[in-house]
């Protein structure tokens, strides 16, 4: 809900400036958090790509981290001194987000690559294997 509402005032922040680019901070953890929770509640396998034209073109999303986990944004933060920056949502403990990413670490505890062969995955996709 608050991310929604965020990326909607930075579209029409991006809009009202003539801004044909937008940067956006997800990493690995999030597009694969991301996947989890679209094919759960939405029944497709679909995240968040590096890089996505949105609006009939006026405007491209980008997300430069997108191959690095947030374990390497938070080293790289925490040896640049950055301060922790913590947006809190009201509804933070009501989406399923919490759960999916408890799900990747359990993953993660059984396999080590599990997370990077999940983001992995949704370029190699075996159409022939599916049902």
């Amino acid at each position: 809900v608050c991310s929604w509402h965020r990326r909607k005032a930075l579209f029409e922040f991006a809009k009202e400036n003539g801004f044909r680019k937008l940067a956006f901070g997800h990493h690995m953890d999030d597009a694969v958090e991301t996947l989890l929770i679209n094919m759960a509640y939405h029944g497709n396998i679909s995240s968040m790509p590096g890089k996505l034209s949105m609006f009939d073109g006026a405007l491209d999303s980008i997300r430069p981290l997108i191959l690095l986990t947030n374990k390497d944004t938070a080293e790289f933060a925490r040896i640049r001194n950055y301060p922790e920056l913590t947006a809190k949502c009201p509804y933070e403990n009501q989406t399923f987000r919490k759960t999916a990413r408890g799900l990747i670490t359990e993953l993660e505890q059984l396999h080590p690559k599990a997370k990077w062969n999940l983001f992995n995955s949704m370029g190699n996709i075996d159409q022939e294997y599916l049902p």
